[in-house]
């Protein structure tokens, strides 16, 4: 029987840190023929020369491109590169994921049996130094050579939507689908509900109590948060799609009051984020109308809105000087979610009910 071949479509920026090791514990995977495409957006340090040294050292087909790219334009451009390689499977990959198990992919694939969307869960692992993530990630890489799943302690629960970090993806829905390129976060939530409407159900995949993958990160403060690094234009582009995935889909379940009560209560929501910038700009108004028949009221709810406001941002890692920026940025975000979530719902209804009639129907036992 021939091998599974599966084309591994990683996107990166400024990964020199950790791409090594991603790529090694995709390399060293048993029973799968490879090939890699990696979509580096100008990367500023040395991820590019030190992929492709890694990548000679395997008799594997690969390219690297560089694009000037956000995420979900980088996965669009690697998908579509990764089919060039013909392969039966893309694993969607991001350049600080490590594989944990060496027969995973070739493990995935037969769960997959080209119909389904396998995540393999990730622990998001944070390293306070250099010195320390490189120990870290040479452990793994060792540990790889001996370490072996079986398939009869795999757990798998469905999902709406699947991070893309490691990600397995029959060939026939890399076909149908492209992100939209607006969205520089939340692209994995509109990916769910594509693989819904097209009727490949996402499988959310554990090994008993064990993750499948690790995420590595270098600790560099609270402003390594994706959120905060990103400018104003590129935050709020394709704002209204960013709410119907993110805001909407995301917590959807059939219906708008069940809906809007995971989305106003679920714990992992934004929505107590998105209230307390609604309780800061309502805040502001009153004072402001409140400064002609009382200024000192109105100067005392200043005081508290500024004092407020610098412990968040403090407390997020911001400068004093960046709080104001990253504030409107939020803000904007929040209110727009607040005016755009019912005529989004309304809007989108008819092709949100259609991907959940699909989630609601499906069943897990299949592999009973």
């Amino acid at each position: 029987m021939d091998s599974v071949r599966i084309g591994v479509a990683l996107t990166c920026k400024n990964a020199a840190l950790t791409i090594k090791y991603s790529l090694l514990s995709v390399l060293k995977q048993s029973g799968v023929d490879l090939s890699v495409v990696i979509v580096d957006s100008y990367s500023n340090d040395s991820t590019d020369i030190i992929a492709l040294e890694t990548l000679r050292k395997f008799n594997i087909p690969y390219r690297i491109v560089k694009r000037k790219s956000n995420i979900a334009e980088g996965r669009n451009i690697a998908f579509k590169l990764a089919l060039d390689f013909d392969p039966d499977y893309v694993l969607s990959f991001d350049a600080d994921v490590i594989l944990k198990y060496k027969n995973l992919l070739k493990s995935l694939s037969e769960i997959s049996s080209g119909k389904r969307v396998i995540y393999a869960a990730y622990e998001h692992i944070t390293l306070r130094g250099v010195n320390e993530v490189y120990n870290f990630c040479e452990k793994l890489i060792k540990k790889l050579e001996f370490s072996f799943l079986k398939k009869s302690g795999l757990n798998y629960r469905k999902s709406k939507w699947c991070g893309l970090g490691a990600t397995l993806l029959p060939r026939k829905l890399v076909e149908l689908v492209e992100l939209n390129p607006n969205l520089s976060f939340a692209e994995d939530r509109q990916f769910g509900f594509l693989c819904w409407k097209h009727k490949f159900p996402i499988l959310w995949v554990t090994y008993g109590k064990d993750l499948l993958s690790l995420d590595v990160n270098l600790q560099r403060g609270k402003l390594s948060n994706i959120y905060l690094g990103m400018g104003i234009r590129e935050y709020l582009r394709g704002i209204s799609d960013k709410i119907l995935w993110s805001e909407i889909w995301q917590w959807y379940e059939g219906s708008f009051i069940r809906t809007l009560r995971n989305f106003l209560f679920s714990p992992y929501s934004r929505a107590k984020r998105h209230a307390f910038h609604i309780i800061i700009d309502a805040l502001i108004a009153y004072s402001l109308l409140s400064l002609p028949s009382s200024p000192l009221l109105s100067l005392s709810i200043f005081m508290m809105i500024i004092s407020t406001l610098l412990g968040w941002g403090l407390k997020k890692g911001l400068r004093i000087s960046e709080i104001p920026k990253q504030f409107i940025k939020f803000n904007i975000y929040s209110l727009t979610t607040l005016l755009l979530f019912i005529p989004s719902y309304i809007k989108h209804r008819g092709l949100l009910q259609e991907a959940y009639k699909v989630y609601n129907l499906y069943s897990e036992r299949i592999f009973s």
